[in-house]
């Protein structure tokens, strides 16, 4: 069970890892097949029929793959639905126990934990909504990794064909021997692995099935652990979280790290209660989590992650300093690649000495992978996270501390652990004494005080019980506020503290490196060329999973974007208006009584005709989208984005920013 977002997530990861690893080894699998049936008779057969005699094992080598399929497909499809279901759980749990941890009065945690409890146990007994829930999820996921099965099948039989084919013309013409020929060709042919999915954009690109069972799995798990910990936190009424900080990040990411986020109402200053003290405390909100997740944060292969903010509690990580860099997380990426191409090549090896070569070739690989993470730290968070952990004399310090430790390390898997365990070892302890004691215990509440050094561990019912207590014993109430006043020297006197904020890991699998550091990539787009993915086709499906998480009950697609449309024009009303100081009409359009906010849609034309100067200007900086625009972009059919195209065609997109 996971304390942390970020380990939810991390959780969820390695389910994905697993399943990907099926791919993996069914794709090895596949390779072994093809060469086994390309390397028979290479020696021994003199005649010219060799192509001919292999040809004719078509078919039974298609049988062959079929079982493999057949075999990954069962496996596949119960693997990852179960590591979307589990990763769900697991961000839920962490939901209940990274917020609870942050409060170091035990009242208000114990009630905290309840209602988070019960929050958690509301959203299981109303089951999940069809179109944005887990099981929606759950089965989106199965469909993305089983939908390169097919693609696998035809593969196999075009690399086959394809090797023999060349094998029988090289060997032929004399250039090579024959087992020569099929051992360039098998390692030309399956350099890129089995390429099982053909995707829909212009031109249509395909994805090594390995690779984009990878992808779908990590995208889905990492959605299933935020959306799984978000809804818990929704039903208890937990409207803000935090975003972690990284010691490095893409462009996407970088706006929003360490900032507060809503789950619904708009950016700004606001006003909420500390859960603690019921002290109002004013929090700075960047945006919601919505519009994050928008503008790119949690994208896939992301290593951020939200957790729960208690205003006047929580505390917002700083900026992180890290020694590694881009270019030797992009060298690790290099060098992962080439032990999975060595290991391909190993597996369609006709003979011993072509498999020593590949293997050799594999070991010096990983021993430069080695080398390369005991010299950055790459992949290793043990070792990150002794540098600046929890201290190890945790009983020495006090409920408060402890309380702003779990603060400080809300996405901290290891280190809230250790929190978790001193704090549940020190309520049995008092729950224990308090029963040994028995009602003499409250004989000499001012005793009690004498323990407390910090105003944050006296609630208000523990004060307006003492002045119960002491409301007709003037010695006994002189003692009681010379006590108090003591705890409020000590409390100021550490206002001034500073806070040392540890170097927070990161998931070596987020870094895209030298592509996103040249500048020439955005992120997505070096994500999918070092993965040989297509940048377009990721964007249109993570817009499409946007989009169903946030679907309504009753809703279909079109209805969705056309209330997320609305909500995207009041935004841009209002912040046009801040921008241009209210200047919204030219003298035309204020003549005519237009109403400023009927500009922001409907046709182009009207908008240039009663559009005051500044209007325009803010719209050449910030795009003004009609509903068909703002569909295509959304939901990437060709019919929308044929309509689209046709309107900017017709000059609807100029000095709008489109």
């Amino acid at each position: 069970m996971t304390i942390t977002p970020a380990a939810a997530i991390e959780e969820g990861l390695e389910q994905a890892r697993k399943v990907a690893a099926m791919y993996a080894d069914a794709e090895t699998a596949l390779l072994e097949r093809i060469a086994a049936r390309v390397g028979k008779d290479l020696d021994n057969d003199d005649g010219d029929d060799w192509a001919d005699k292999r040809l004719s094992e078509v078919t039974q080598l298609r049988k062959e793959a079929e079982a493999i399929v057949r075999r990954l497909q069962a496996a596949s499809r119960a693997a990852a639905e179960a590591a979307v279901l589990e990763t769900w759980a697991e961000g839920m749990d962490a939901a209940v126990r990274g917020a609870v941890l942050q409060v170091h009065d035990r009242k208000v945690r114990k009630r905290l934990a309840k209602v988070l409890e019960d929050a958690k146990n509301l959203g299981a007994s109303r089951g999940i909504n069809a179109g944005q829930g887990v099981a929606e999820l759950a089965a989106q996921t199965v469909r993305m990794v089983t939908s390169v099965h097919e693609g696998a099948l035809r593969a196999v039989d075009d690399i086959f064909r394809n090797v023999v084919a060349e094998t029988a013309s090289r060997a032929l013409i004399g250039a090579e021997t024959r087992r020569e020929a099929a051992q360039r060709a098998l390692d030309r042919f399956t350099a890129e692995g089995i390429k099982g999915f053909t995707d829909s954009a212009n031109p249509p690109r395909t994805w090594s099935m390995a690779s984009y069972a990878e992808m779908a799995m990590r995208t889905a798990v990492a959605r299933a652990a935020v959306d799984g910990h978000l809804s818990t936190l929704r039903e208890a009424g937990i409207n803000l979280v935090s975003v972690s900080r990284l010691p490095y990040t893409c462009d996407r990411c970088a706006r929003w790290e360490g900032e507060v986020l809503a789950l619904s109402g708009s950016a700004g200053t606001r006003v909420e209660e500390n859960p603690a003290t019921g002290v109002q405390v004013f929090v700075q909100v960047a945006g919601t989590v919505a519009e994050a997740r928008l503008a790119g944060l949690l994208h896939p292969n992301c290593g951020h992650s939200l957790n729960a903010y208690l205003p006047g509690v929580s505390r917002p990580a700083p900026v992180v300093q890290s020694k590694t860099t881009y270019k030797e997380s992009q060298r690790q990426r290099y060098l992962e690649r080439k032990v999975r191409e060595t290991k391909r090549r190993a597996a369609v090896a006709l003979d011993d000495d072509a498999r020593a070569k590949a293997d050799a070739k594999t070991a010096a690989y990983q021993q430069q992978l080695k080398e390369l993470t005991k010299a950055t730290g790459l992949r290793r968070r043990t070792d990150r996270e002794r540098a600046d952990a929890p201290s190890a004399d945790l009983d020495e310090l006090t409920d408060r501390e402890l309380a702003d430790l779990a603060s400080k390390f809300s996405h901290d898997e290891q280190a809230l652990a250790r929190l978790e365990q001193e704090m549940s070892r020190r309520d049995e302890a008092d729950a224990a004494a308090a029963r040994a004691a028995g009602p003499a215990a409250q004989d000499d509440p001012i005793a009690a005080l004498s323990e407390i050094n910090d105003l944050g561990d006296l609630t208000d019912d523990h004060v307006l019980a003492l002045m119960e207590r002491y409301r007709d014993d003037e010695q006994g109430m002189a003692r009681a506020l010379d006590e108090l006043d003591r705890i409020e020297r000590q409390t100021r006197a550490r206002e001034n503290w500073s806070w040392n904020w540890r170097e927070e890991e990161t998931d070596a699998d987020r870094a895209i490196s030298d592509l996103i550091a040249s500048g020439r990539y955005s992120y997505m787009d070096a994500y999918a060329e070092v993965h040989g993915l297509d940048p377009a086709e990721l964007d249109r499906q993570e817009r499409r999973a946007l989009l169903e998480a946030d679907r309504r009950p009753g809703e279909d697609i079109d209805q969705t974007v056309r209330r997320l449309y609305a909500e995207w024009l009041d935004q841009a009303y209002e912040r046009a208006e801040a921008d241009t100081n209210g200047f919204l009409l030219n003298a035309e359009g204020r003549a005519a009584g237009i109403n400023e906010r009927s500009l922001f849609s409907g046709p182009a034309a009207r908008a240039r005709k009663y559009a005051s100067e500044e209007l325009l200007r803010w719209w050449a900086n910030n795009a003004r989208l009609t509903l068909t625009e703002f569909r295509a972009q959304w939901l990437g059919r060709e019919s929308d984005r044929r309509a689209a195209e046709q309107i900017r065609a017709g000059g609807a997109g100029r000095e709008f920013g489109v």
